[in-house]
């Protein structure tokens, strides 16, 4: 054999080697997609089977999904922290809603109280009387409702006939 036979002979050789590292390397390539498109089955089908078992649950019960749906968006709002920016835009509109919360709450608190007191119901009184006593407590509440109501309700602006007879 020639000096050129050989250069020859060798470069198909090493032509044939790398090739045949090329087959082997694109194994574990199609090996990890086929793992990836497996994988992706898998989730798809959990995602659905997920989606179904919790439609079936909002269907079964849609105030217990609604009570839950509120207190996880509770338990998210609580652990995302607020920004300078939605303090600073939102900061006095809270402050108003909190006054207003707590003076609705201090006006159902007296009202209950002083309607309680009205009625006689202390504590020697609830010993003679359970039935009376559930009663008083039902129209106390229902007198405290109604002073929260009222204290939450905006104020009318004063009208001309309220400002001349002042």
């Amino acid at each position: 054999m020639t000096d050129t036979q050989r250069s020859n002979t060798s470069t198909a050789n090493n032509a044939r080697k790398s090739g045949a590292k090329r087959a082997t390397q694109a194994k574990p390539v199609d090996a990890a997609r086929k793992a990836f498109e497996d994988g992706t089955e898998a989730v798809r089908q959990q995602a659905t089977a997920a989606y179904e078992a919790s439609a079936a649950a909002i269907d079964n019960a849609p105030l217990t999904a609604l009570a839950g749906a509120i207190a996880l968006g509770a338990v998210t709002a609580a652990l995302i922290p607020n920004s300078g920016r939605e303090l600073q835009a939102l900061g006095p509109l809270g402050d108003r809603v909190r006054g207003a919360l707590d003076g609705a709450y201090d006006a159902a608190k007296t009202a209950g109280a002083e309607h309680l007191t009205a009625r006689g119901l202390t504590a020697a009184a609830t010993s003679s009387g359970v039935g009376a006593l559930l009663g008083s407590i039902v129209k106390a509440v229902l007198a405290a409702n109604g002073a929260a109501k009222d204290a939450l309700k905006p104020e009318e602006p004063a009208t001309k006939e309220n400002a001349s007879a002042a």
